[in-house]
């Protein structure tokens, strides 16, 4: 058994992970999907998961912060994803 000091994050999200990361609803981030903003794959069962470093590219491309990030003055472009 390895002793890991670094704290484990999966590879993989799901949309309701990144939704209450964002401070979005679910079908907010399947519109992102839908519309290629945000790259996700398709598992079997129908449900998406979206790749960590995806979902870092889609942050810092629409420069959005996280909602446990400390809190920065919003962009103001009219290209980012509406909510």
């Amino acid at each position: 058994m390895s002793n890991r000091t670094e704290s484990w994050t999966p590879e993989y999200i799901s949309v309701g992970f990144v939704a209450k990361q964002c401070g979005v609803s679910n079908t907010t981030v399947l519109r992102w999907i839908s519309a290629g903003q945000l790259a996700a794959f398709r598992l079997p069962a129908g449900h998406y998961r979206i790749e960590r470093s995806h979902l870092d590219d889609f942050l810092a491309r629409y420069h959005m912060p996280l909602i446990d990030a400390p809190a920065r003055p919003p962009a103001e472009t009219a290209s980012g994803p509406k909510c």
